[in-house]
């Protein structure tokens, strides 16, 4: 029997003062290089047993754009979606620490910016 294995990423949406953490996929990305995202990649399953969802979102906040989140990660929403493999997607919420941000992997993430609501829906 051929089972598809699901690939399991988590995002975050990180919030300061009304506006929110989005950053711009490099255009070296292989999927959606050049568009707006949510800091998140691949759940690390050598993480801790207990809470490995919330230290995947804690570790990628850090390697992607340079942040720490203030304790709790809320979840948001999962939905499943299909690019290379098929792919589960966790999304949680979060209040960003008092670190600024960047692009911390530029191969990955080619800039960041704080956006409210109505300018990333107009994006």
């Amino acid at each position: 029997m051929d089972v598809e294995r699901y690939v399991v990423m988590v995002e975050v949406v990180l919030v300061r003062d009304g506006r929110f953490l989005i950053a711009l996929r490099s255009e070296q990305e292989e999927h959606a290089g050049g568009t707006l995202c949510l800091p998140g990649g691949g759940l690390d399953w050598r993480g801790p047993e207990k809470d490995v969802l919330e230290a995947t979102a804690a570790r990628e906040l850090l390697e992607e754009v340079g942040m720490t989140a203030i304790p709790p990660f809320v979840f948001v929403e999962s939905h499943s979606f299909s690019v290379v493999a098929p792919v589960v997607d966790i999304v949680f919420l979060a209040r960003a620490g008092a670190d600024e941000p960047s692009a911390a992997q530029p191969e990955e993430v080619s800039a960041v910016c704080w956006m409210t609501a109505a300018e990333v829906a107009a994006h």
